[in-house]
């Protein structure tokens, strides 16, 4: 569907389709659709991590996470947040010295080769007591991600516009362009696929914003 059809039929953007894998604990405002409600079918769901898939999946994902920034662009991070903080990204940051352990005699040109990639993501699944909180970490923002609202503006507490801002201490004026950040990263983070080059319809980015102001949802300041 392109996107000025859908703007069209905007309401499609809403349908809410409600997941029973994934609970929340406060209450919807009203018709407020949250981004899992809407999504939910491309965003892994949030469950127990003493469950040994669940642990599998996501310290995964927090393996690759740590040594994205010597992927492709699409498997990247790219807000200063998710780097720094729900992360914790660098060659020499304790995340990714924790890792090279499953390498230690591996010289550098071949640290971040597929095999030896494998290597350490076998470390830290093997090593639940030390990396438990950090996986969890990851799991946590993903939730409070999810738990944002899709139709809601930005004077709404929990409106996906104001995340970032609820996160960081964002400056005036770059609020929307570090949303567009902190939302891609959360797609890469958070989605199954783990891309953020193919974003499902709809998501908030520079592309979509014109339907939200359309629908009086997002005011532009420029």
């Amino acid at each position: 569907m392109e996107l000025n059809s859908f703007s069209t039929n905007f309401a499609a953007l809403f349908i809410g389709t409600v997941s029973t894998t994934y609970a929340f604990t406060d209450s919807t405002d009203g018709y407020a659709i949250r981004v899992w409600d809407q999504f939910g079918s491309n965003l892994r769901k949030i469950d127990d991590l003493n469950n040994k898939e669940e642990w599998d999946w996501w310290t995964e994902r927090w393996v690759y996470l740590v040594l994205s920034h010597k992927s492709s662009a699409e498997k990247q991070l790219t807000s200063d947040y998710w780097k720094n903080t729900v992360i914790e990204i660098g060659a020499n940051k304790p995340n990714e010295l924790f890792l090279n352990k499953a390498i230690p005699k591996v010289e550098e040109a071949q640290k971040y080769s597929k095999d030896n990639d494998i290597k350490k993501k076998e470390l830290a699944l093997n090593n639940k007591k030390e990396l438990f909180d950090k996986v969890k970490k990851l799991q946590d923002e993903c939730r409070w991600a999810y738990g944002r609202y899709v139709n809601k503006d930005i004077s709404h507490e929990k409106s996906w516009f104001h995340a970032i801002s609820k996160r960081t201490n964002v400056k005036v004026g770059e609020e929307l362009a570090k949303s567009y950040e902190y939302w891609k990263d959360v797609y890469r983070a958070c989605s199954i696929l783990g891309l953020n080059n193919n974003l499902p319809l709809g998501w908030l980015s520079k592309e979509t914003i014109h339907i939200y102001e359309s629908k009086n949802l997002y005011k532009s300041t420029k």
